[in-house]
């Protein structure tokens, strides 16, 4: 099929053993905004109380015309608009050109029993999200871009009162993550009760490059908070998390100057702060799918991370470190590309912190399983108001 535009009050149901298979014609999608990188399968701008259920599936027919990195002209799976009482529950996605599915400046939000396959292209990430009281739960993720991916493009929308619940989570890249686009508000936002798990898949991305990684189905952070573009970052609670293996960095955190949108945020001040990540633990074979980075926790010069919390986070890591690494010194980076392998290789094994305003490490258990690693388990620069309490 080509495009299907759902209209306010619109139903589609999608009856077990139904398939919508995409077009592979690009002249055959509507452009949202006449934009080439806005086409959609499914689409709606402006729809109030519209749904996508049943036990059908969506086949995207992602590599039909081969593959590409960015660009414009491929299409998403669903791309809902500034819409209003949005459902999506019980159908099967797979195979998307790109973004399986992405809710813009949606509000009132509910993504229940998804089933989401992705990784025929690159950026096919699972559920981008820019919304407001939203409830995404009982979702089963393997994507082979970010999974969970919370996203602003816009400076004046607010993403808050979200709750993501009891989903299994697979990525080759980041699994539970806020950003890359970060140029707007998110606060309030609770993830909870999830299992991220070994890709069933080879991803697409080599990382065998590496240390430590010889397979191609590792995600590189189970946990991604990032704010690079001038936004606003509050009160986010990422807990109650299974990591099954395949996560080469448990956590990172991130506050950079990418780009600046600060001046269209209310109050102009760009900020990351108030995070809570809490009860996270290993459940798989140690020595086969320890993290192989540590957990990072940075800002930079004049843009600290504030007021961190890791409680309850239980980490196996086996040794990575190359002769030297110990000495290794890392730039800022302010502009680069957020994402844990950004900064090479780490001086430590467990735990790098650098410009943070309060960090506060509570049963914090970092164990390196192996031995002949010459770095020191954690290294804290630029950090103040540390407390560290009940941590082996």
């Amino acid at each position: 099929v080509a495009s299907l535009e759902l209209k306010s009050g619109v139903t589609l149901e999608l009856s077990d053993g139904a398939t919508l298979l995409a077009s592979t014609n690009r002249d055959d999608y509507a452009r949202i905004e006449n934009n080439q990188e806005k086409l959609a399968v499914l689409y709606a701008c402006g729809a109030t109380n519209i749904a996508v259920v049943g036990s059908g599936r969506l086949d995207g027919r992602g590599d039909a015309l081969g593959y590409s990195e960015e660009g414009p002209g491929r299409w998403r799976m669903i791309h809902f608009r500034d819409c209003t009482d949005v459902t999506v529950e019980n159908i099967r996605i797979e195979n998307s050109n790109y973004w399986s599915t992405f809710y813009e400046r949606c509000r009132k939000v509910v993504l229940r029993g998804l089933t989401i396959r992705s990784q025929t292209n690159f950026n096919n990430d699972g559920i981008d999200l820019e919304v407001s009281d939203a409830l995404i739960e009982y979702c089963d993720i393997d994507t082979d871009d970010d999974a969970v991916c919370f996203k602003s493009h816009t400076p004046t929308f607010v993403n808050e009162r979200v709750e993501v619940r009891n989903c299994r989570i697979a990525s080759h890249c980041n699994c539970i993550k806020f950003g890359t686009a970060t140029h707007g508000i998110f606060r309030d936002i609770d993830v909870h009760d999830c299992v991220l798990l070994t890709r069933g898949t080879p991803g697409r991305r080599d990382w065998t490059k590496w240390p430590g990684i010889d397979s191609y189905d590792w995600a590189i952070s189970g946990i991604a908070i990032e704010m690079v573009d001038g936004g606003q970052l509050e009160r986010i609670k990422v807990r109650d998390i299974q990591v099954n293996g395949g996560v080469m960095c448990p956590v990172f955190v991130r506050h950079g100057t990418r780009t600046e949108s600060a001046s269209a945020i209310p109050g102009g001040v760009s900020f990351l702060r108030d995070v809570l990540v809490e009860n996270v633990r290993w459940t798989g074979d140690a020595s086969a799918s320890a993290a192989r980075l540590p957990i990072v926790i940075t800002g930079v010069p004049g843009h600290p991370v504030e007021n961190v919390t890791l409680r309850n986070v239980s980490v196996p890591f086996v040794p990575t470190g190359m002769p030297g690494d110990e000495k290794r010194v890392l730039t800022e980076k302010e502009r680069s590309y957020p994402e844990a392998m950004m900064f090479g290789r780490y001086p430590v094994w467990g735990l790098y912190a650098r410009h943070v305003r309060g960090l506060n490490l509570e049963s914090v258990d970092l164990r390196m399983v192996g031995d002949g690693d010459q770095r020191a388990e954690r290294c804290f620069l630029d950090v103040e108001r540390l407390a560290v309490s009940k941590t082996k």
